[in-house]
């Protein structure tokens, strides 16, 4: 059977380009490469936005395979967000099982708001990857929060100018970190806490970074010192940008 890796997102630009150029940088290693793509339609115009974004990706990468998973429904709001992404899980497994009939599936890197298909991975034996599409630094802080929300005895938002303190990373007063993350009582407060605790849960992390621009925090990741007691031999962590001439395709195979 063929080897190939699946990529799964969602249709934000954000998020869906640094995957496609992921996929486009493993293809030139001889990769055979699907990209999953969740779509978030909330109304007509999203769903025009995302047939005109996909053939336009697919027509500028013949050798990559799209997918889209349309929405489970066209409520709006986060909650609604998060739900069809949980929701994608069935349809994902469906599609999985489909193209394992024909290759062999040696991955599934998912957008790190996409870790609900964890899930799915581990049903069907397949190695799960998560794919931050931000710098080392944001990841660093992101893994760690989890940790810091059980030693604070108040919510952030109440903290002002307080410095709060994360492995690889500067002091940051506790004001500067963005409002989402500001209450406890925020639902979406909740919603990515639940997305950062499974970072613990991956066979490695994929950063959209130059390893030799943010060190400190890359070093901090691959230590565990980010997942304080879960990772006693560090995390592994690949840095796809500072090694994009360099890279080597066995960081997605089963005996890393």
């Amino acid at each position: 059977m063929k080897d190939t890796v699946v990529l799964y997102t969602w249709i934000t630009m954000g998020h869906l380009m640094p995957m496609v150029e992921f996929a486009k940088l493993l293809t030139k290693h001889g990769m055979s490469i699907t990209v999953v793509i969740v779509e978030l339609r909330q109304n007509q115009n999203d769903s025009s936005f995302t047939s005109k974004t996909v053939s336009r990706f697919s027509a500028a990468n013949p050798t990559i395979s799209f997918h889209v998973i349309p929405p489970s429904n066209d409520e709006e709001g986060i909650d609604a967000v998060f739900e069809k992404l949980h929701e994608a899980n069935t349809p994902l497994s469906y599609l999985l099982r489909s193209i394992s009939e024909t290759c062999s599936v040696r991955a599934l890197v998912m957008d790190f708001f996409c870790t609900y298909a964890l899930d799915i991975a581990r049903q069907l034996d397949i190695p799960g990857y998560f794919f931050y599409t931000s710098g080392a630094y944001d990841l660093a802080m992101n893994m760690y929060c989890p940790t810091l929300d059980k030693t604070l005895d108040k919510n952030i938002g109440e903290m002002g100018n307080e410095k709060l303190y994360f492995p690889g990373l500067p002091p940051i007063p506790a004001s500067h970190l963005p409002d989402h993350m500001h209450s406890r009582d925020n639902r979406a407060y909740k919603i990515v806490m639940y997305h950062y605790e499974r970072f613990a849960q991956c066979d490695g992390i994929l950063v959209n970074t130059f390893e030799s621009m943010e060190k400190k925090a890359v070093e901090a990741i691959k230590a565990g010192l980010c997942l304080p007691g879960q990772y006693d031999g560090g995390i592994r962590v690949d840095s796809f940008l500072n090694n994009y001439l360099h890279f080597e395709p066995n960081i997605l195979s089963t005996d890393q």
